[in-house]
Parts: C-alpha cells; structure tokens; sequence
C-alpha cells in the first residue's frame, strides 16, 4: 500500500474534495483532510482481512472495493463509502474482508484518528453509528 499523507495545511485534500463533495459536508471534508493518510491500492490488494482485530477505518475516494464475508463477495462499494467502522466502535473482529476490486484510492484512518473526526462532526458520526447499526444486524 503506498501512503500520501494529507497536507496538515490545506483545508480540503485535492482527492477528497473531488470524490467526497456531494457526500459529507466542507467541515467533515476538512477533518478528513487533516485526520487520515491517502491510500493507492491495486486491484486484488487485500486490506482488511475477516476475523482480525480492526486499526483503521477507510473512506472509499475512487475506485471500487470488494466487502468479501466467508470467501464470497457481498457487495461491491464505491466513493464515499466508509469501511471498517463497525471493529472500530465496537471493539470486536472485522466480520468481513476488504479488497481493492480495481485500482482503488481510499482514506485511511487509525482508531485515534477515525474517533477525532467523529468527535468535530457530529453528523458525520450519527451517520456513521447508524450504519454500523445496520451493518451489525447484517
């Protein structure tokens, strides 16, 4: 995985601006910016793996990734999607393996990072523990 840190100085990273715009807000999109590492993966590149103890959650750029659950693909996700949250908030293993299904940029951030963005957006995190809700019942 080749990591481009975010520039701590701009307000919205160049990338992000462009793929998240019509999804979160210029104060989320900042936070973002400032909190999380930008991430090139190629196709097939496994980064979060079934079962394992989640780090970061991501936030799809452009691209698309697989969420596999038991060696099978479930759904294919594109930008703006976040991932991996659900390890994160609930301390408990990734219940599904992530994959790049084609050339795939994303937004990496680690637990202390992913916390602090939720705790300056506030609607972004209601959004967030609402869909780890729904994903939990999955």
């Amino acid at each position: 995985m080749s990591f481009l840190r975010s520039r701590r100085n701009s307000q919205i990273h160049p990338l992000i601006k462009q793929s998240l715009a019509d999804t979160f807000t210029d104060q989320e999109m900042v936070a973002l910016s400032r909190r999380g590492t930008v991430a090139t993966l190629a196709a097939g590149q496994r980064f979060a793996t079934e079962g394992a103890v989640g780090q970061e959650a991501v936030v799809v750029l452009e691209g698309t990734a697989d969420v596999i659950r038991d060696n099978a693909v479930i759904v294919t996700v594109g930008a703006g999607t976040v991932l991996g949250e659900l390890a994160l908030l609930t301390g408990e293993p990734r219940n599904a393996s992530l994959e790049a299904h084609d050339e795939l940029s994303i937004l990496v951030m680690t637990r202390r990072e992913f916390n602090s963005v939720l705790d300056q957006c506030p609607r972004l995190a209601a959004q967030i523990e609402n869909l780890a809700m729904e994903r939990s019942a999955v």
